[in-house]
């Protein structure tokens, strides 16, 4: 089965939409976002790990301490979350899962894939964390709008 990007980047996008503050050096705790969003805390908490140890985040103990941003929200790519995450070379595997997959051996799909995934990958460079926040945000607020009109 052809995944976009692995579980642990799925879960590192969900997580980082739910930070408070938009990066505004507000302290957030990986407990709380996965109360809010229904991660499994481990696993989110390994994620988070990651993150640090690839300078998107900051981690901080004690009172106060928590996550922050190192790389703001409105200067984080979803690219740059996708390949802190996976690995820069992420997206290089053949979409039909063939060991051998380039211009001179290709697979069937090899150039409408080539064409999708250079699109693909210049939206997620394209569109920031904060982008996503907010789109994130404003569906919430419409939904929740819609809700309360049926009752």
């Amino acid at each position: 089965m052809f995944q976009l990007y692995s579980k642990g980047c799925e879960h590192a996008i969900r997580a980082l939409t739910e930070a408070p503050g938009n990066g505004e050096d507000k302290a957030f705790s990986v407990k709380a976002i996965c109360q809010k969003s229904g991660l499994p805390e481990w696993f989110t908490r390994k994620i988070f790990q990651d993150l640090v140890k690839k300078g998107i985040l900051h981690a901080s103990q004690g009172p106060g301490g928590g996550y922050r941003f190192r790389v703001l929200p409105k200067n984080l790519s979803l690219l740059q979350i996708v390949e802190t995450v996976d690995g820069s070379n992420c997206m290089e595997g053949c979409v039909m899962g063939l060991p051998i997959c380039d211009e001179k051996k290709s697979c069937p799909l090899h150039r409408m894939w080539k064409r999708i995934k250079l699109k693909m990958i210049s939206e997620l460079r394209s569109t920031t964390l904060q982008e996503l926040t907010e789109i994130i945000h404003q569906r919430k607020i419409k939904l929740h709008k819609i809700k309360t009109q049926e009752i």
